[in-house]
Order: C-alpha cells, then structure tokens, then sequence
C-alpha cells in the first residue's frame, strides 16, 4: 500500500497545541511530520512521501545512482525507496522535480531551517492530498479524516459546493469540499507555505502537449501501444506478493487494461483476477437503449483472453442507503456518482477476500485512451456518407453558432426531462429553489464558462482532462485504501494521456467506417475479443437501483422522515421533491424513472444522509 503522509506547523513557530493523531515520524519547534520520511542534514530538508513511482530506473540514471545498489523494486522502508529517490530528486532540481516523477505520489518537504513547506501531487495520478490554514496552524494529510480531527478551522458548510454538486455543475470537482476552509490540492499542482502565506500554482498542463505528425495510422497504433503496455506493466509492480485484480465492464477502457494486464502477468506465471458489477434481477426495461447487464460481454473478454479468472459482483450485501452511509464514512463528504457507492465497496472487499492487494481501473479512458473523437474533424465527404446530411450540417454549422445560444438551446430541449442532465433553475435535482435564489446560483452559471458547451475537440477534452476538474480516480483510490487495496490507473498515465492527446483528432475516428474510438479498437485488434472490440452500446451504471431501492422499502422510508425532521437538510434540499421521487420510484418501472434513481435521486438523498449527520455533529467522523 502506499503510505500516508500528514503534517502540523504552528504558523509563528510556537510550541503546538494539538498534535497528529497515531504517532509522528518526526518533531520539531512547533511542527510535526507523520509518515514516510527522508531525513538530508546538510540542507536541513525532510521529505516526507506518500508515492509508487513509475520510472525509476529512468530517474537513477538522471541522477548518477547506481543501479545495483538503487534496483526497481526497492523494499519498502529502506534508505532506497521511493520517498528517498524523491527526496535525491529534489535536492538535484528543487520544485522542478516535480515535472520528472512519474507514477501515483504525493510528497511533503519541509525545510526547518527556513520554516518552508513545499506540497505537490502528481501530474493526473489518483493519490489525495487536503490541506487546511487555521488562525495559527497549517495542516495537510493525504487523508481527510487524518486533517479534520486537527480541527484547524471552525465546521462550517459550504452551501455553493453542495449545491453546485447537486446540479451537476462542472466546476464542482475543484480545488474546494464541503467544509469552508478545508482544501484539496489538484493533481498536477503544487502549493508553497512560508512567512504564514500560500502560493498555488500547476505545473503542467496537458493542454499544452505539443501535436504529433505521424505519416499514417499504424504508427499511431504503434506509438500508442508502446505507451500503453508501458503504463500497464508499471502499475503491476508489488512488494507484497497479492494478487492482482481489475474491473473489467463491457467497455474499451477496462477491457483493453484488463486483457494487457492479464498477458504481461502470465509471463511471470500469474493470473489476473478480474471482477464486474452486476444487476440484482432482470434491468431489460430500465436500461432502454443502453447495456444494463454488462456480465455476458465483460465474460466474453475474459474467455477471450485466457488467463483471466473472472467474478460477478453483486451489492445484494449493501441497501443503496447503506451503501451511501458507508461511502460518507470513508470519503467524509457525498459524492456525484452515488448510486455506485454500494457495488464498489461490496467489490473492494471481494477483491480484498480473494487475496488481491492492486486493483486496476480505467477512470480516465473516455478522454485519452478511448476518446472518440470529434465529428468536426472529419472531412465532409466522410460525415455525409456515414453519419447523413443531418450530422454534416449540424457540424458544419455548430462552429458558427454563439456557445451561449448553444447552451439556451439545450435547456429548452431538456425541460421535460425528470433530472437535469443540464443545469436548468435546478428542476429535478432536489435542490432547495430559495437557496437557488439566495446564493444568485443561475447568474454565476451563466457567467462561468466551464458551462458552455464545448466548440472544439481540445475545448471537449480538456472538460473532461483538465487537472483538478475531476477527483473520480482519487475517490476509487480512497474506497480502495479503505478495504485494503491499492487502486492503480493506466489510463492516468502521464505518458498515455501526452501520447494521445498529441494525436491529431481524425485519428479517432474511421473514415472507411465511421466508427468512433478507433485508435483502441485498432491497438486492441489481436487482444480484445471482437464482440466487446466493435461494441458500441453505452453501459449504463446503476441500472438495477429500482430494484435495489424496492428491497429497502423502509430504510428509504425512515431516511426520508429523518430529511424531513432535519432543517438543515430543508435548508438545502427539495425534501417534497424527493419523496415524489420515491413515490416514482416504486409505482414506475421505465428508462426514465431508472435514470432518475441512479443519478440525481440517489446524489441528493446521499446529500442528505451526509447533512443529516452534519446536524448531530457526526458528519466529520470518517473511520
């Protein structure tokens, strides 16, 4: 597992008046540092890191180690492991070190003799890292709990977060949380402390990859797969002998990592253990046009490649609320993706109880390494024959039209929907219609750009890249942590998301075709087998929630009167409007009503879990 790091300063350098919870590695004159420490006397810096990185040989040689005495793997709490590579690293380049490490880290280097603090995250890894800035103390842990028992800043909610979560607004996976005041470095970002004051800033930017010529499509294939299987094996790397597992969907992304992983593990003699959600009961009519049921493609995968030892995964151990209630213990706050907490916890501790200590995901693959591609960027003649004269002129115009316009238009087409797939006055998400009105929440919509529907392909991707836009793969990470996992993401890789950005557009798509993704489906060619490989139906997550729901008829129902009784919850939330969307829930058995109890049904009521504790004062008790 990789280690946890935490730290207190007393901003004035004074004697502390609280202290880290379970120990400290190192104390000084009004500071403490809690994890795994390098220790350099004559610059009087102690790095602490909570890191696996992925290229060490690559750094020992920049460094003029040796190879023998430095070796990838290095035992864990040895003078050669990672934080200590780290730590050389920083003494050869300073803060710029940063743009060299490679892998999922998080690091800490305090230098007591100028009382500095220097954090940083990787560039697009899943580690986590908050931080907090009290009247007389800075503290930061790369757990949330580890932070909030330090109490360095009075519990207060933030209102705008909740609410930008409850209506799906993209810029609510910032820097911010729940708790005013307490913070969360974004990957590819690095923060400074001295003399009592902050300095943010990131240091790399994927937008700015610089664009690749490549002569033809193979060499795209071929430069892609290098990569790839690079950030495959890396991420197989272990000290501690466990297996090996991953999630594997009927998808490109998890199917892709899965059958690589699988391969390069049977060269040592091992066997991948891969695991899929499924449905409790028959979803045929909640799914509509999407694949409710993703085990039959997920197990021709499997079969297809041989070394895989396959495992259905139910939630039936978890109600849905339970699920959130057990979700909140762990991350300390609700979570977008509420309906997926129940089956990823039930999934964790199977992983855990089959003796798996690495799980691999796929969290980032819709913009890098399964990325569509863009219908813009294919020539006329391509979109006509393909995709009809409708799609040709829709793209050709679209270009022309005011984002703005496009945005308006939008949320008129969707006004009948029963959730708000787009922000529209907050209809269907549950929010509270006064604080819509008293946090002025449609005009500061409105004037954030991040809510304008994108013009370009790099505009689409960069919403879904964008360091610090998203925190899924850190929040996997957490869940993981807290079964005992260590959760990995090839398609994170620094390497992968560089490679296929700095593809040309076109490339994603086939012009013989017309097919989208085409870059994976051509490198998955000889791996993946053909039904998942040409697949193009959408798997839809949570499709059997009705279902689910409908078995805990009570535990809905007492959490419901809970919200009602709760004015802190009335504050925020449309109470009357959740329990009609229960009311829905069990009477109607359809697409919609599926859709409506997987995403913004099961967001809000999760929301309200959380402040229904927040009233009682156990809100913050992360275990």
């Amino acid at each position: 597992m990789i280690p946890v790091l935490a730290g207190l300063i007393a901003l004035d350098g004074s004697s502390l008046d609280r202290h880290l919870a379970g120990g400290t590695s190192w104390r000084g004159e009004g500071v403490e540092l809690a994890g795994r420490l390098s220790h350099h006397g004559p610059s009087g810096s102690l790095c602490l890191g909570s890191a696996r990185l992925d290229n060490r040989r690559e750094l020992i040689a920049l460094l003029g180690l040796s190879q023998a005495e430095w070796g990838s793997p290095a035992p864990r709490d040895s003078d050669h492991d990672d934080t200590h590579l780290i730590h050389r690293a920083w003494l050869r380049w300073g803060e710029d070190c940063v743009e060299r490490l490679l892998g999922d880290w998080a690091l800490a280097i305090w230098n007591h003799r100028t009382r500095s603090l220097f954090l940083a995250r990787d560039h697009y890894g899943i580690t986590s890292l908050y931080y907090a800035i009290g009247a007389r103390h800075f503290g930061f842990a790369s757990e949330l709990g580890d932070l909030l028992v330090l109490d360095l800043v009075a519990p207060q909610l933030d209102e705008g977060h909740l609410a930008r979560l409850l209506l799906c607004w993209p810029a609510t996976n910032g820097a911010g949380t729940v708790r005013v005041g307490v913070q969360r470095l974004p990957p590819a970002h690095c923060l400074h402390l001295e003399d009592g004051r902050l300095r943010q800033r990131q240091y790399w930017f994927l937008e700015r990859t610089p664009p690749l010529v490549i002569r033809d499509r193979r060499e795209a294939v071929e430069g892609f797969l290098e990569v790839f299987d690079q950030a495959v094996a890396c991420r197989l790397r272990r000290d501690d002998g466990g297996k090996v597992a991953s999630t594997l969907s009927a998808g490109l992304d998890s199917g892709a990592i899965s059958v690589t992983a699988a391969s390069q593990l049977a060269q040592k003699g091992e066997r991948l253990q891969a695991y899929t959600a499924v449905p409790s009961g028959d979803v045929a009519t909640f799914a509509g046009d999407r694949l409710g049921n993703e085990w039959p493609l997920a197990a021709a995968a499997a079969r297809g490649q041989g070394q895989i030892d396959h495992h259905p995964v139910t939630a039936d151990a978890l109600s849905p609320l339970e699920g959130f209630r057990q979700a909140l213990a762990i991350h300390g706050e609700p979570q977008h993706a509420a309906s997926n907490m129940d089956w990823l916890i039930c999934l964790n501790r199977a992983a855990v109880d089959q003796g798996c200590t690495v799980l691999l995901i796929g969290q980032f693959g819709n913009g890098g390494i399964s990325w569509q591609g863009r219908l813009a960027s294919q020539p006329g003649p391509v979109l006509w024959r393909h995709y009809g004269p409708r799609v040709w002129f829709r793209e050709r115009i679209r270009p022309l039209v005011p984002p703005a316009w496009l945005r308006d238009w939008q949320h008129w087409r969707h006004a009948g929907h029963p959730f708000p797939p787009y922000f529209r006055l907050g209809e269907g998400s549950a929010l509270n219609s006064e604080l819509l009105k008293r946090l002025d929440l449609e005009r500061h919509w409105r004037s954030d750009g991040a809510n304008l529907p994108p013009r370009t392909a790099i505009a689409e991707r960069c919403r879904l890249l964008r360091p610090g836009s998203i925190h899924a793969g850190a929040l996997h990470a957490e869940a993981g942590r807290a079964a005992g996992l260590e959760v990995r993401d090839p398609s994170a890789d620094a390497r992968v998301l560089s490679y296929t950005w700095s593809l040309p557009d076109r490339v994603f798509i086939d012009p013989e075709t017309g097919k989208r993704r085409w870059l994976v489906r051509a490198a998955m060619a000889s791996r993946l087998c053909e039904a998942v490989r040409t697949n193009e139906i959408r798997g839809l997550q949570g499709a059997d929630q009705v279902l689910r729901l409908r078995k805990a008829p009570q535990d809905v129902e007492t959490a419901l009167v809970r919200l009602a009784h709760s004015p802190l919850a009335r504050t925020i939330l449309d109470v009357p409007m959740l329990t009609d969307g229960w009311r829905r829930i069990e009477r109607q058995g359809d697409a919609r009503t599926a859709e409506l109890a997987a995403t913004s049904w099961s967001r809000a009521m999760m929301v309200g879990l959380f402040l229904a504790d927040w009233s009682t004062g156990k809100a913050g008790q992360i275990r």
